[in-house]
């Protein structure tokens, strides 16, 4: 028998406990995304408040300067970046489907990656070592695929110490193709390796609006990166060694896509 509720004389509902972890799920998404929504507006204040400035510069002098109006300039093309960042990651399961599939040389692809990469390590002093097995084809999307090798390499150039060395490696197995990017920057500590993947996470660990951080960007990269592997039936994860930071991806050998 039920025990009555001593409030009201009349038996108490049983809590339904999955009907409770599912609200409690629903709060803890609509939070993540208020502050995912807050660290965007932290970021996009920035700019907007240097463009107020700039503005305010002109507009009080005689002259105008051209520093002012590159400084303009400057903050809207970040802030059109940061736009055209958050656009393509909320809209990565409609972008990436199937008729985006093609068959390409993902070895090509990965070899002209490195050349660019080559070009803008000169400034560091980099060493760029890559290892690059020749002929994979892949079918995928090429451009969201091309996107991500290209976040990764990037990330290891900026927190590349100076003279120091990116180690890029591509290779096939029968079951998955592999691409290892590898820097020997300050790493991230190993109890942070998942956190990095998160939308609006830095490289560094810390979240956009971090005053901590030094890092300049929404910290999409790497979190676009999972989310065009994972839609590609791959995965992405980080690995710190003694030997430096690595970002891997592997994703799986498709037969050729029409």
């Amino acid at each position: 028998m039920k025990k009555p509720d001593t409030k009201n004389g009349t038996h108490a509902k049983p809590v339904d406990r999955r009907e409770c972890t599912r609200l409690s799920g629903s709060a803890l998404s609509v939070g993540r995304r208020q502050l995912q929504l807050g660290h965007l507006l932290h970021e996009i204040r920035a700019p907007l408040a240097r463009m107020r400035v700039a503005v305010e510069l002109i507009n009080g002098a005689s002259k105008i300067e051209p520093g002012d109006v590159r400084r303009l300039c400057l903050e809207i093309e970040r802030i059109e970046k940061m736009m055209f960042e958050v656009i393509g990651w909320n809209r990565l399961p409609q972008i990436i489907q199937y008729e985006s599939m093609i068959t390409y040389s993902l070895s090509d692809v990965m070899n002209q990656l490195i050349q660019d990469l080559k070009y803008e390590a000169t400034s560091k002093e980099l060493v760029i070592c890559a290892t690059i097995e020749p002929g994979i084809e892949y079918g995928g999307d090429k451009v969201w695929i091309t996107r991500s090798l290209e976040n990764i390499m990037r990330n290891a150039l900026h927190y590349s110490p100076p003279k120091g060395e990116i180690t890029i490696t591509l290779q096939k197995t029968a079951s998955v193709i592999r691409a290892v990017i590898t820097d020997r920057g300050p790493g991230v500590p190993k109890k942070e390796l998942e956190k990095i993947f998160e939308p609006f996470v830095t490289g560094s660990g810390t979240s956009v609006g971090d005053s901590s951080q030094s890092h300049q960007g929404l910290g999409l990269g790497l979190s676009i990166v999972k989310t065009v592997v994972r839609l590609h039936g791959g995965q992405a994860w980080a690995e710190a060694t003694d030997r430096g930071f690595s970002v891997c991806i592997e994703l799986p050998v498709h037969a050729p896509v029409a």
